[in-house]
């Protein structure tokens, strides 16, 4: 799968698009593909 840049890139069509629709069109392309691993990091704050 390509990377943000290549599935979305700076064209006016993705100008200010609504983030829901670019959600859409991920899930769309991840129906038919197999998760396996997902590297994330987790970034949290502590307030005194």
């Amino acid at each position: 799968m390509e990377n943000i840049g290549e599935l979305f890139p700076e064209t006016e069509e993705y100008k200010n698009i609504d983030s829901k629709i670019l959600l859409k069109k991920t899930m769309e392309k991840l129906k038919n593909i197999e998760i396996i691993n997902i590297d994330s990091t987790v970034i949290t704050s502590y307030l005194i």
